[in-house]
């Protein structure tokens, strides 16, 4: 490459080609000769451009395909054996080289896996060769990696004759780890996920509400900082459909308990869920970054496991896990894989989101595993039967300069939203459509849409009375918050707007009024401040009265065929 790009004649394109090569060359981790491609680039911009680029690595490059991440000796004397796969890789075979130890099998692997053995060992310094051996793609693959293990003490452990089959140790260590782990404040119930740095398990608090605890094995100051951040981070994004840490500590070992969710999007992809619903959930999880970019703050590693699921009133709710970093091939944009996770910017997310819509749309994941990524991760380009929809995802995978913003995404979801599905509904005369579609204008802020909705369900009796004066009040409360909009809200005329929702919503059914007030998101919270409220909270505050929208729209159509 170096040698066609000297014979570019054109100084400029002969600097971009190099500049390129030089920020390839340091992505593989050969910084010396980087940097040294980089000094011969004429041009200046490129040149301290691809110079950023070079200082911006700082970490090694992920492994394509199978590799030991660490092997350790935990103070239980346990041997651990951190493995990770980028593709998914069978009937894989680990040995150890220096330690009378049988083989370990595993039917298959894929992303990380902790492996705890205790073999007999004698005190001293030992250099342990660890061999993996696998199948993948019709071929027997090999890998090995050599560590230096020092033993302080001698002990001795049967040896089993077969090896170790990975699904019996597993469970073991899940035993013996709930036997040993004691939270005064938690309950353990069941362990309901599984990867090399922590385990996470359902449990109870002690008010008997039920929390997701996760439990890290790392307890080194670093470790225990890097926790830590990720806690403040998440406290930071005090929003709706996020995922809140409620508690966390390092005695006896690193935990963070968060609110529980029993499904993930992987499970909601392979429900049976109609078109609006699934859109209406992207556009959801669409808004809630759109707020936390403004803020600076970028997720990186969106994927269906990193997003949790709320079912309440046949409606479903997105809340976003995991914003602590790293990155996933075949999720994660081309530009965070490529740098180790350290590219992170606004258009980032975006790719995540157009990968994730094309599986969420068709039940098929995008790419078959790593390498499709990395052969076509940067030029892909999908087809779908819904042009607009085929527009949407290929714009969100375009290259990074190309690529739509976080809130163009937005934008373009929830146009299509008003403009296809409102209007597939529109001349429907079934109340729960009728309601769905007013739902989905105010959802827009097509508020105008929304009132001439009612008007029509007024007109032709589509909805009972009681409902149709919340669906007035709430409307006038959306324009207010409109004509406020970039302004300090008077928060004297907001409570008027809002009680007058709630007095109303208090005649159908006193129960749904208990829940919204009881709701973290509501606006009792700005209520309750007794001050006015400056427009740089305008943002959240209009998340919030997205989630009542969500609430009672949700259980103003619960009821109805």
């Amino acid at each position: 490459a170096l040698e066609v790009a000297e014979r570019i004649e054109n100084d400029y394109e002969r600097s971009e080609a190099l500049s390129d090569i030089a920020k390839a060359l340091a992505e593989i981790g050969d910084i010396d000769k980087a940097l040294e491609v980089a000094e011969r680039i004429e041009a200046d911009y490129l040149r301290s451009k691809a110079l950023m680029h070079i200082a911006t690595i700082k970490k090694e490059i992920p492994v394509l395909g199978v590799e030991v991440i660490k092997l350790v000796l935990s103070e239980e004397d346990s041997l651990e054996i951190v493995l990770n796969s980028s593709i998914t890789v069978e009937n894989v075979i680990v040995e150890f080289e220096g330690l009378d130890l049988k083989p370990v099998k595993i039917e298959k692997l894929e992303n990380e896996q902790l492996l705890k053995l205790k073999p007999p060992f004698e005190p001293g310094k030992k250099k342990i060769k660890v061999k993996i051996s696998f199948d993948y793609r019709g071929k027997r693959l090999f890998v090995e990696k050599e560590f230096d293990i020092e033993f302080k003490s001698a002990r001795e452990t049967r040896i089993p004759k077969e090896p170790i089959l990975i699904a019996e140790q597993k469970k073991f260590d899940v035993q013996e780890k709930v036997e040993k782990e004691v939270f005064s404040k938690y309950k353990l119930i069941e362990l309901v996920g599984s990867g090399a740095f922590a385990d996470v398990y359902k449990a109870h608090d002690e008010n008997g509400n039920i929390v997701a605890l996760k439990i890290y094995r790392g307890d080194d100051k670093a470790f225990l900082e890097e926790i830590g951040n990720f806690v403040q981070l998440t406290k930071r994004l005090d929003i709706p459909y996020v995922v809140k840490p409620l508690d966390y500590g390092s005695n006896p070992r690193p935990y963070v308990v968060m609110e529980y969710y029993s499904m993930t999007l992987r499970d909601f992809i392979r429900r049976n869920i109609e078109l609006k619903k699934k859109l209406k959930f992207m556009y959801r999880i669409a808004k809630a970054l759109s707020y936390t970019h403004s803020r600076g703050i970028y997720h990186g590693d969106l994927k269906p496991e990193n997003i949790l699921v709320k079912e309440e009133n046949g409606e479903y709710y997105p809340a976003i896990a995991d914003w602590g970093g790293g990155y996933t091939p075949g999720y994660s944009a081309p530009e965070v894989v490529k740098s180790g996770g350290r590219i992170l910017n606004s258009k980032s997310d975006v790719y995540s989101l157009g990968v994730i819509l094309y599986e969420l749309l068709t039940g098929r994941k995008l790419f078959e595993d790593p390498l499709d990524y990395l052969e076509r991760g940067e030029n892909v380009k999908v087809t779908l039967q819904d042009k607009e929809l085929e527009d949407l995802i290929n714009a969100s995978l375009s290259k990074l300069e190309e690529r739509l913003s976080i809130d163009e995404f937005k934008d373009r979801l929830g146009k299509y939203l008003v403009e296809v599905i409102g209007t597939r509904y529109s001349s429907s005369l079934r109340s729960r459509d009728v309601l769905e579609v007013i739902n989905i204008y105010i959802d827009y802020g097509e508020v105008e849409k929304a009132k001439n909705r009612v008007l029509i369900a007024e007109k032709y009796n589509l909805v009972s009375r009681e409902t149709l004066a919340v669906l007035y009040k709430f409307v006038e409360l959306m324009d207010f918050l409109n004509e406020y909009k970039g302004r300090t809200i008077p928060v004297s005329l907001l409570e008027v707007k809002y009680r007058g929702v709630l007095d109303l919503l208090n005649q159908l059914n006193p129960d749904i009024v208990k829940k919204i007030k009881e709701d973290k998101y509501s606006l009792e919270h700005f209520i309750s401040m007794g001050q006015n409220i400056a427009p740089d909270l305008y943002d959240t505050l209009h998340l919030c009265v997205h989630r009542l929208v969500d609430i009672i729209f949700a259980y103003l159509t619960s009821s109805l065929p």
